[in-house]
């Protein structure tokens, strides 16, 4: 039971300071001062959504290569790798999500660009 508390405090630590290097990348744009609505939400997508998608999808990297890991150490375990598996699905599901959120938040970036 300790290795499984100390596992989850790692990877607690691993999220925690890709999403301050994640927020501290990309938090440089201001609201211009007279702002359109384009502008509001360029601002919204550069300093909140895109940083959390980035976030979101280096986590479920990390879930995935967990997993990956997971069922190489536990070869001769059935419950073993069937957690890597289901942690390697979960992994892969998470970027498809986290990509499509990304490429359909850049096709309305680039709509409100246009304006």
């Amino acid at each position: 039971m300790r290795i499984e508390n100390r596992k989850s405090k790692i990877l607690g630590y691993i999220c925690i300071s890709l999403l301050a290097v994640a927020i501290a990348a990309y938090a440089e744009n201001e609201i211009p001062t007279s702002p359109t609505l384009g502008d509001i939400i360029r601002v919204v997508w550069n300093d909140a959504i895109r940083p959390a998608i980035i976030f979101l999808f280096i986590l479920a990297t990390v879930v995935f290569i967990w997993g990956l890991i997971e069922s190489i150490i536990s070869a001769d375990s059935e419950e073993g790798i069937t957690r890597g598996k289901r942690n390697m699905m979960w992994g892969v599901i998470g970027m498809a999500i986290m990509f499509a959120t990304g490429a359909i938040m850049t096709i309305i970036d680039n709509f409100f660009k246009s304006l």
